[in-house]
């Protein structure tokens, strides 16, 4: 097995741009552990691949549901969907924030639409629908 073809090799040199000194620091083994792996004397751990893929920044080794999105050496995550611009830890904090926001003006909406139905003159034709624009008339 060539350098190329072996996942460690590929996942330490060219993904996480480790050394064999540093990828042996990160995993907690010899030097001599990772080198005898990547010649294909020994079979390749595991746990290793694992761990450098995390180390790399791929997600989906954490949980399945995370497969996919990928966070680069600038801490940035990065959607599957190829959304150019990445997430840092403030942007998730202000969704969550945003995200309540949103349910809080929906639920004082629900409570503006309902002070209006009980006020309107004997509700004679006034229901809480919600309001459509007039399509286009195919009469024409």
């Amino acid at each position: 097995m060539t350098d190329f073809d072996n996942p460690l090799y590929q996942l330490r040199r060219i993904q996480c741009r480790m050394t064999i000194a540093q990828a042996a620091d990160f995993l907690a083994v010899h030097p001599s552990t990772i080198r005898r792996q990547e010649s294909g004397k020994v079979p390749i751990n595991p746990l290793f691949l694992r761990l450098l893929a995390i180390r790399a920044g791929h997600l989906g080794e954490i949980h399945p549901r995370w497969h996919g999105w990928q966070i680069d050496r600038d801490g940035e995550m990065f959607n599957p969907l190829g959304y150019k611009r990445g997430f840092v830890p403030g942007d998730l904090n202000a969704l969550l924030f945003r995200a309540a926001q949103v349910r809080a003006m929906e639920l004082k909406i629900k409570r503006l639409e309902r002070r209006i139905f009980l006020l309107a003159p004997a509700n004679d034709g006034f229901y809480l629908a919600k309001h459509e624009p007039p399509g286009r008339s195919d009469d024409l």
